[in-house]
């Protein structure tokens, strides 16, 4: 079970359309609760294995909406119970102690509080970091597979100064996607109940993506999501090819 909050500024929701096609995934979008725009308990948020924070395109503006729809006590008590998330960009920094916006590029200049439960801190940038990424993930008590995807984001993510002056074996995070120029790419946190990275596609590949199911606690079957689309689309052109009609096209863009 994938439960994912849809903030309002969400941003690259294809991240979920392998999970989406897997058959032994149910995968749930979590709207804004209709009770109103303060909501004390989360009662409209389901249970779940694995709940994932995607990209934002205002991740200070989503954060506070998370928290307006009980979204904290939700996440404090799926950690308790065990459960994992996944923070994807918008959803990693999230996940840190400080979202910084000293030149106000997302709204008002400022800083707002993320949930603390990574030992990172999040500068907002003017210019933004965009490219492709490959690299090897290596997941705790797995065999170690290639995985890739790209990077895009506006935010400058650094290990928190305050990482000395709590209990650091509670906030020790660890680097699980590794690259040719040793980039961090990705944290696991100590308990290994949170992973975050700013890729996106994370879970195109099927190994990658049977890899982080796993982690969360499903032994799923390899579903190769690129394969699925590919089939797709061919059903789809050989649909388009056989009923559409192309002479009427032709004579409408002839005249």
């Amino acid at each position: 079970k994938v439960v994912v909050p849809i903030y309002p500024r969400i941003s690259n929701h294809t991240d979920l359309d392998p999970l989406a096609a897997h058959p032994q995934v149910d995968l749930e979008l979590i709207g804004p609760s209709i009770s109103g725009s303060k909501v004390k308990e989360a009662s409209h948020i389901p249970k779940a294995d694995l709940v994932i924070l995607p990209g934002s395109k205002n991740t200070r503006a989503d954060l506070a909406w998370l928290k307006e729809q009980g979204w904290l006590p939700y996440l404090q008590q799926h950690l308790r119970y065990g459960g994992k998330i996944l923070g994807i960009c918008g959803g990693l920094q999230m996940l840190g102690q400080t979202i910084n916006d000293p030149l106000g590029l997302e709204g008002l200049p400022g800083s707002s509080e993320g949930f603390a439960w990574l030992d990172i801190e999040t500068e907002l940038q003017p210019e933004k970091t965009l490219k492709n990424v490959v690299g090897t993930l290596k997941l705790p008590n797995q065999e170690s597979c290639d995985i890739q995807g790209y990077e895009i984001h506006a935010g400058l993510t650094l290990s928190s100064e305050d990482s000395n002056s709590a209990d650091p074996s509670s906030k020790e995070n660890h680097s699980i996607i590794t690259t040719n120029d040793d980039h961090i790419c990705a944290l696991l946190s100590a308990d290994e109940q949170i992973m975050a990275s700013y890729w996106h596609g994370l879970m195109d590949t099927p190994e990658a993506l049977q890899s982080i199911l796993r982690w969360a606690g499903a032994e799923t079957a390899l579903v190769d999501y690129q394969e699925l689309r590919e089939k797709s689309l061919e059903v789809l052109a050989a649909s388009v090819e056989e009923h559409f009609d192309w002479q009427t096209l032709e004579v409408a863009l002839a005249g």
